[in-house]
């Protein structure tokens, strides 16, 4: 468990795998708090972190998805680089 809930900008900085390992290890540790001890302060703090990730993936597939379509929607052209004739 972090010491303090991360940002979701300091998520977004993650890679998309280690973001989707931490999401489910801490909903697995989420269930595993309510189930034992019900709502309590730690559930609720442990609540924050899972939508905290939940956001960052969310974010940073948009921004893929973002980049993904400016990509593609450059386009190139040629210029004449012959040289003159004589």
């Amino acid at each position: 468990m972090f010491l303090t809930t991360p940002t979701i900008e300091e998520l977004i900085s993650l890679d998309m795998p280690t973001l989707m390992d931490m999401l489910s290890n801490h909903t697995a540790m989420h269930m595993n708090l309510l189930k034992n001890e019900g709502i309590s302060n730690e559930s609720r703090k442990s609540m924050e972190i899972v939508l905290c990730l939940q956001a960052a993936i969310e974010a940073k597939k948009m921004m893929e998805k973002s980049c993904t379509t400016t990509n593609t929607s450059i386009s190139f052209t040629q210029t004449d680089t012959s040289l003159p004739s004589e």
